[in-house]
């Protein structure tokens, strides 16, 4: 995938784990695990913030939706997040985690070994 747009997903992913640990008392806690199986990639951003309601687990990856007031946000990073994802091949997963918190995967799908399917990006545009 192109290297802006998965530093942007990255950026607004663990931006978003920050957040919601701001609300919550010492010791806060961000957890970033990556695995490679058969199928793909997986990376874990796993916070131990409040979670996710079951209505925002509904609705997070909906354009406009968000827990935040007005002046936090617009409610569209997880948005532009799953279909930046999505444009890749991959898909993007928001769970609660078993023992607390947020988690978010983003699974990414394996390029063929020595393929490269995405041209590095020129930033100087």
């Amino acid at each position: 995938g192109g290297e802006t747009r998965l530093r942007q997903v990255l950026n607004n992913l663990i931006a978003n784990s920050l957040d919601a640990l701001s609300v919550r008392p010492p010791p806060r806690r961000l957890w970033i695990a990556a695995r490679q199986d058969e199928h793909g990639v997986s990376l874990s951003i796993r916070d131990n913030g409040p979670g996710f309601s079951e209505h925002a687990l509904a609705h997070a990856l909906e354009p406009f939706f968000t827990t935040k007031t007005s002046t936090q946000g617009l409610g569209l990073d997880l948005a532009i997040c799953d279909s930046l994802i999505r444009a890749l091949g991959g898909e993007l997963l928001i769970q609660n985690h078993a023992e607390g918190g947020a988690q978010l995967i983003l699974r990414l799908r394996l390029a063929e070994p020595g393929t490269n399917p995405y041209p590095p990006e020129d930033l100087s545009a």
